[in-house]
């Protein structure tokens, strides 16, 4: 099994943001960009991935921001092998209320519905503890979202699963603290992990979507772990 990483948009070059915008408001723990963010997390789970003997492989190991049409390419070499394709960026809305983590699909039927759900299994186990909640949409029966994103379309036309992550909100000031940090970095890098053992194991084709998660809310999160101290995560 071949596990294609995408890390989205651009990184930074010369000391500069290289895609426009996708940068968080806040700057309290240093600003968060998304492309040299998600960079981060792609080369941690290319490291472990490969350490622990995943065949792993970066679609965009450039800072610059490759175009949807050439990741695609890149993409298309790996047809006709069993791969799947897992696109990671973070997620922004003018409403700071909005926040967790989400995982989307196209809207057809097909295997990358199986891989969102593996997401999401994984998302409750290792993410509501860490008081991020889950973003589901219910308007088909499953919990992903769906949406007509090119690089998703194009694995899928390639034959290869795919699922595209949003891990938290650069708008949401808790999401961003936690994004920003180590531990934050360590646990979204845990949990792909986590998904390619089990698609490495033969698990994508007994999975199924699962019907009936409610959809979004804030209450479908559960208290943060204690450390001695009472603190507020939304």
């Amino acid at each position: 099994m071949i596990f294609l990483i995408d890390n989205g948009h651009g990184g930074i070059v010369d000391g500069k943001p290289v895609t426009p915008g996708k940068r968080s408001p806040f700057d309290h723990m240093g600003q968060l960009i998304e492309g040299e963010s998600v960079r981060k997390i792609a080369r941690l789970v290319h490291k472990m991935g490969t350490f622990i003997g995943h065949k792993v492989v970066m679609l965009v190991p450039e800072d610059d921001d490759i175009s949807l049409d050439e990741r695609i390419k890149r993409i298309e070499q790996y047809a006709g092998r069993e791969a799947v394709m897992i696109s990671i960026h973070h997620d922004a809305f003018t409403n700071d209320k909005a926040n967790g983590v989400s995982a989307w699909t196209t809207k057809s039927d097909n295997d990358s519905d199986k891989l969102a759900e593996m997401f999401y299994q994984e998302f409750e186990k290792m993410m509501i503890p860490e008081g991020l909640a889950i973003r589901t949409d219910r308007g088909d029966g499953d919990s992903d979202f769906e949406a007509g994103f090119k690089i998703i379309k194009g694995a899928e036309n390639a034959n290869i699963p795919a699922v595209l992550l949003e891990l938290g909100f650069m708008t949401h000031e808790k999401n961003y603290e936690y994004i920003q940090s180590n531990r934050g970095k360590e646990m979204f890098t845990k949990l792909i992990l986590n998904v390619m053992q089990r698609v490495a194991d033969g698990k994508l084709s007994t999975t199924e979507p699962r019907k009936g998660l409610p959809m979004f809310s804030g209450e479908y999160k559960t208290k943060p772990k204690s450390n001695g101290k009472s603190k507020s995560k939304k």
